[in-house]
């Protein structure tokens, strides 16, 4: 799910080589699209390239990206203005657009944009990599998130999240503090990970040191990346302030990982009879397509940092959500309390329509996916007038493609008042609204992890918001850094 808006110069030049190599190999186009007259991409607004990819590196980028399409709102595809040449970048704000860019079985990830997630875990990794590095490891972990296994894996996060609320909440509560809900989410949620996919138990000082390290490794490749022209140039990266704690912290990253890996190996070959061959490590350990050790801890490093984050964020917006919304929390709290058991109440209708909201209104991975095209992407869109009553725009082959999941999952066409928190619009959705959720992304390069990230949510969300009342003490800022998330938010529980 990691897939950030970033380090786009070197990106783009190798788009230009690309399409020149490719657009001579296009499919010709059939006689029905002949006769559908094309149209062309209204710009994104932007005096320049330095003024786009300014905004990209931006906390409030999701929200400047959507202002900027609501004044194009007669077009599903916006171009970006480059520099050079005669390539093209477009921005997808409609879901039938970012449908047909995401499911296209030949666009691929763009490796470019994930060079800070390449220097944070040392190498081309699950998320990042494209081709067989990839496509193995995911079929031999396939099994990790299945339904049976996700059940077994909420046994482990109920007792995590207990022990979080006798040892951390419930002393906030009897002394009436407040407490940082995201970092207290990202405590919970790296404990989870650590332990359901890796076989770890996980000490509060190395979450502490993974925490900090994985920071400064997002800090210096990634959200400081453009800071200095030195900083977007190989090598000459490398002399620049900071750079160098990033890679001791990449390292940190790595060491962590290892850890855990020599530990779950040491342990089963002293008892086989503690293999678990239904978690992810076991079935990463014994991927023999793997070239080498430190590929297999690269992976690994890939899959706690998207276990934990994105979860803990979604996590922090819902109860941040439902603090600046009395009325909604009493109400997912009465229905709640309704259910005899806890696996009864999982299915409250109330409960996965405030998931089903948050995922939509504040998704993790705001800015969406970044895919090099590997076919031409016909884009139907309504004419301006009778006689034009549909256009085509095309999305060549080889152009770059941004399906930005915050503006596709406010499209005033789809939803009504587009910006608030209103969990009922989901009692009767249309089929439009069901499409334009993408938070977990779609086709062959969707997110591996979401059952479990719904599983996660859905207990905490539910012994949370029926056990106590959420009230804010300071709403914080949204910022998007690498991730959207709620930084400095500040909320305090009292019993229900």
């Amino acid at each position: 799910m990691l897939l950030p808006m970033l380090l786009l110069v070197p990106m783009l030049l190798v788009m230009v080589i690309i399409s020149k190599s490719t657009s001579s190999n296009s499919p010709r186009k059939n006689e029905d699209e002949k006769n559908v007259p094309n149209a062309a991409s209204p710009s994104l607004g932007f005096e320049s390239f330095r003024d786009f990819f300014t905004t990209l590196n931006h906390p409030d980028s999701p929200q400047i990206l959507l202002n900027k399409a609501r004044q194009m709102k007669s077009s599903p595809v916006l171009s970006v203005p480059l520099p050079f040449g005669n390539q093209k970048f477009f921005l997808i704000n409609e879901y039938n657009a970012a449908r047909k860019v995401l499911e296209d079985p030949k666009s691929a990830k763009f490796v470019e944009t994930m060079k800070f997630f390449i220097d944070t875990t040392g190498g081309e990794n699950i998320i990042t990599a494209n081709g067989h590095r990839w496509k193995h490891v995911r079929k031999s972990t396939m099994a990790a998130f299945s339904t049976q296994n996700v059940k077994i894996m909420t046994e482990s996060i109920d007792v995590i999240l207990d022990r979080w609320v006798r040892e951390t909440l419930e002393p906030a509560v009897s002394s009436g503090k407040g407490i940082d809900i995201l970092e207290e989410m990202t405590r919970v949620t790296a404990y989870v990970i650590a332990e359901v996919a890796f076989d770890y138990k996980l000490t509060e000082e190395e979450r502490i040191a993974f925490l900090n390290n994985l920071r400064i490794s997002w800090n210096e490749f990634a959200v400081n990346s453009t800071n200095s022209f030195m900083r977007t140039v190989p090598y000459l990266r490398w002399l620049c302030p900071g750079m160098f704690q990033a890679k001791r912290s990449s390292k940190g990253l790595y060491q962590q990982c290892e850890t855990m890996l020599n530990s779950y190996r040491s342990k089963v070959a002293k008892n086989p009879s503690l293999r678990q061959p239904h978690k992810l490590i076991d079935m990463m350990m014994n991927d023999s397509e793997y070239e080498n050790e430190i590929e297999r801890v690269r992976d690994m490093i890939a899959y706690v940092i998207a276990g934990f984050d994105t979860t803990a964020n979604t996590l922090s917006f819902a109860l941040f959500e439902l603090g600046r919304h009395p009325e909604e929390q009493r109400k997912l709290r009465s229905a709640l309390q309704k259910f005899e058991t806890e696996e009864e109440a999982k299915a409250c209708p109330e409960l996965k329509h405030v998931i089903r909201e948050i995922l939509r209104l504040r998704p993790a991975i705001s800015l969406g996916s970044v895919k090099l095209l590997g076919n031409d992407i016909k884009i139907g869109v309504k004419g301006d007038d009778e006689k034009n009553k549909t256009q085509n725009i095309i999305l060549p082959k080889g152009s770059g493609a941004i399906t930005c999941f915050f503006t596709i999952q406010r499209d005033a066409k789809v939803f009504e008042d587009p910006d608030a928190f209103i969990p009922s619009r989901w009692d009767d959705p249309s089929d439009d609204m069901n499409k334009s959720v993408l938070t977990f992304s779609l086709g062959k390069r969707n997110c591996q992890g979401q059952a479990l990230a719904y599983a996660e949510i859905t207990e905490i969300l539910l012994k949370l918001c029926r056990d106590y009342e959420i009230n804010i003490v300071d709403e914080g800022k949204a910022t998007n850094a690498v991730l959207y998330r709620p930084v400095g938010t500040i909320l305090s529980f009292t019993k229900a």
